[in-house]
């Protein structure tokens, strides 16, 4: 009896020290590393990081090209003057892309956003109906990025209709870096599909039909 005690105590002594090892083994969960900068085209600088919206390396130089497109097709560059927008002096000057979800992954010092951009990007991270977002220093408004550039937010909808869509979404991103802030439309305009920047009229309607490739 005494020996089956021994080893009973003896079997839970390893059985314990079998468990604490196995838990010592079990690494915590660490940050994600800082994204990496890729520039794709000179001006285009992607922000390159684990991510769930899309695969960055079919999709980036697809993105570089398009917006190339839409900034050398005389008819979108045209619309996008009438609209107010210098496209070449904009994109000349630089403008970020990345993945939305990155916002829950990297700091805000990394992503070049003031703390409270990030929170309100988070907010639309994974939303069906946000295929994209861009935040940039709007006139009148807070501050949001601390490099002066507009950041262009893609979520997974935004490749959900291929290269034709995806143009859609980029030169409506490119209207926001332009210096436009998003309205919300009433509620009758979003039943019916309405846009944030609907409030432009003309020129707005004029720069997605004229970039939309069709």
């Amino acid at each position: 009896m005494k020996g089956s005690l021994a080893l009973a105590l003896l079997g839970f002594v390893l059985l314990s020290q079998c468990l604490c090892t196995f838990k010592k083994k079990r690494a915590p969960a660490e940050s994600a590393a800082p994204p990496s900068l890729e520039s794709v085209e000179p001006n285009i600088t992607f922000l390159r990081s684990v991510n769930r919206a899309y695969n960055q390396d079919k999709w980036n130089p697809i993105i570089a090209r398009i917006i190339k497109e839409l900034e050398n097709e005389s008819l979108c560059e045209s619309a996008f003057n009438q609209a107010g927008i210098d496209l070449k002096l904009l994109l000349g000057n630089g403008i970020i892309i990345a993945s939305a979800d990155i916002m829950g992954r990297s700091r805000a010092e990394a992503l070049n956003l003031t703390e409270q951009a990030k929170k309100s990007g988070q907010r639309l991270v994974d939303d069906w109906n946000v295929p994209a977002f861009t935040t940039t220093n709007f006139e009148g408004m807070p501050q949001t990025v601390t490099d002066g550039k507009p950041h262009i937010f893609l979520n997974a909808r935004a490749f959900s209709g291929g290269e034709a869509y995806l143009r859609e979404v980029l030169a409506h991103e490119l209207v926001h870096a332009g210096g436009y802030p998003p309205k919300e439309p009433g509620f009758l305009a979003r039943v019916v599909g309405g846009q944030d920047l609907d409030y432009l009229g003309a020129p707005f309607k004029n720069i997605m039909k004229s970039c939309s490739g069709k």
